[in-house]
């Protein structure tokens, strides 16, 4: 179990991990513990939604032979995960600059490290979850084992949100170092969370909308199943 003094860093940084949000909710009087469970409680909620909103279009398709949806779904959630990314690396670790508040407490530099990486993690689950289906159904198909396809499922999901956060890492690096955006710093940030916001909702109409048939290449299904 995490100790305490991780759990409340945690707990901190999910509050900086949406300031906006965070700052409405602490205006109608709700404490630091039920901000931090409404955020967790989002999460869950996103990753139902997202699941019913997809289910009904994958589980349609087999997916080991439709390798455009394949494609197209990975690219559709690796933009969703990088869009929630910018805001939130930028927000748990450039703009919140809080590291020398922790200086003369007795914490450690590496518990702090530790929490805001987990903190996003717990930002990527909602994307995460959807993907994970997706690499376990594909290895499923592919005639896998279920435990095999799992363990598969779960090595691939390491490397491909590794990956993801390196990316997005570097890229929030460069556009908020990025003197414009020093200057309106205001504006910048407001931005982000517009653009992470219509990536969401793009993605999700053109996903649902774009017809199956432009993104299935012509594989002669395996007749072993």
């Amino acid at each position: 179990m995490l100790n305490k003094k991780l759990t409340e860093l945690i707990k901190v940084n999910l509050l900086y991990s949406n300031p906006s949000s965070t700052q409405r909710q602490r205006k109608k009087g709700k404490s630091i513990n039920q901000i931090v469970k409404s955020t967790i409680l989002w999460s869950v909620l996103t990753v139902f939604l997202l699941m019913v909103l997809f289910s009904f279009s994958l589980l349609s398709v087999d997916l080991s032979h439709t390798p455009g949806i394949f494609t197209h779904f990975l690219a559709l959630f690796s933009l969703l995960l990088m869009s929630q990314l910018i805001s939130t690396i930028d927000n748990v670790f450039l703009d919140n600059q809080d590291l020398q508040n922790y200086l003369s407490l007795p914490v450690k530099i590496s518990t702090l490290w530790t929490a805001k990486l987990i903190t996003i993690v717990i930002t990527m689950i909602p994307f995460a979850i959807p993907v994970l289906a997706v690499f376990v159904m594909t290895a499923y198909e592919s005639n896998y084992n279920v435990v095999f396809a799992i363990i598969v499922a779960l090595l691939t999901l390491i490397f491909y949100l590794g990956s993801i956060f390196i990316l997005t890492s570097l890229l929030t690096f460069l556009i908020t170092q990025n003197r414009i955006f020093q200057t309106h710093k205001h504006i910048g940030n407001s931005l982000l969370l517009g653009v992470s916001t219509l990536a969401i909702v793009i993605g999700c109409i053109l996903f649902s909308v774009l017809p199956k048939t432009s993104l299935t290449l012509p594989i002669k299904q395996s007749s072993v199943r």
